[in-house]
């Protein structure tokens, strides 16, 4: 292969001495492996020309053979043999034939560029290929991480305010108690943030992104909530407060309670569009990449 290159620099240079330069480039192109296509498919298609340029040569000369052999010497006699007949349709159609062998010789010359082409294609889809693969992978981490903190969150939540003694399970607000819901809450904003955070990233699909946003909403009204349940505890004694305003407290506590058990549900249910929301792209992204490897495979056969 470097003789084969060392022969096309000396014909493409035409007598002129190489420079240091040009064989630098050459070597850093025989070290790529890049220039070895290419020069493959110069060698290819020159080939194929040559080919082509000696097999009109030939006919070239057969014809002049025949001409002068098989031909009468005045051009409105009739043909004698069959040569002569087929010397004069082919001289009758000579623009319709040199058409068809020029068409011919385009091609011998197109196909190797549009296989490199292709080649090139390929390797935009491998490309491609590993950037969505990587945002395939971030995206289930995101996911995992959304489902496994709200699920072990609710499923705390659940074990402490359903009294699971009797059948069907029945909702007890005075089972909340102000410290552990101070906890919880604070839990809630955890995960809240860092859900804000995967947001800012951009990184998932526009629906993923949506579905999120409303698990972040419910989160906020879930802590929110939460906050209200312990207030009258963690103020409880602060000077600064009325009379009025520690039984506005309370009242607002026992309407948080009451109203626990649906906003629980709430986050619960946007935790599952989201698992749903996300288990779709996911298949959709899975479909894309199984789409690119069909497309590497095909290229790689043909």
């Amino acid at each position: 292969m470097l003789d084969l290159l060392i022969n096309e620099v000396a014909i493409d240079l035409k007598g002129k001495t190489p420079s240091a330069r040009y064989w630098l480039a050459v070597d850093s192109c025989i070290e790529d492996g890049q220039c070895q296509i290419a020069l493959g498919v110069t060698l290819r298609t020159r080939s194929a020309l040559a080919v082509i340029g000696m097999f009109a040569l030939g006919i070239f000369v057969i014809l002049l053979a025949i001409d002068g052999l098989f031909l009468p010497a005045e051009q409105s006699a009739p043909c004698q043999n069959y040569l002569c007949r087929g010397y004069r349709v082919f001289a009758e159609f000579q623009a319709l034939i040199g058409a068809m062998i020029a068409i011919v010789a385009a091609y011998f010359a197109a196909r190797p560029v549009w296989l490199q082409l292709r080649k090139m294609n390929v390797q935009q889809d491998i490309m491609a290929r590993e950037i969505i693969a990587r945002r395939l992978d971030a995206i289930e981490a995101r996911r995992m991480y959304l489902e496994s903190k709200l699920t072990e969150l609710l499923q705390e939540v659940w074990r402490t305010i359903y009294d699971w003694h009797v059948d069907p399970a029945e909702y007890h607000p005075e089972a909340i108690n102000p410290h552990w819901a101070f906890d919880r809450a604070h839990t809630a904003e955890n995960i809240q943030r860092e859900l804000e955070n995967h947001q800012r990233l951009k990184a998932d699909t526009i629906l993923i992104e949506e579905a999120r946003a409303v698990v972040i909403s419910r989160l906020a009204e879930f802590s929110e909530c939460l906050f209200a349940i312990c207030a009258p505890a963690q103020y409880a004694g602060d000077p600064d407060l009325s009379a009025e305003q520690e039984a506005a407290l309370e009242t607002e506590s026992e309407d948080a309670k009451n109203n626990f058990e649906k906003i629980t549900e709430q986050v619960d249910s946007a935790r599952k569009r989201y698992a749903e929301t996300t288990a779709t792209e996911i298949v959709a992204i899975r479909s894309r990449l199984r789409e690119i490897d069909d497309q590497i495979l095909q290229t790689h056969d043909e």
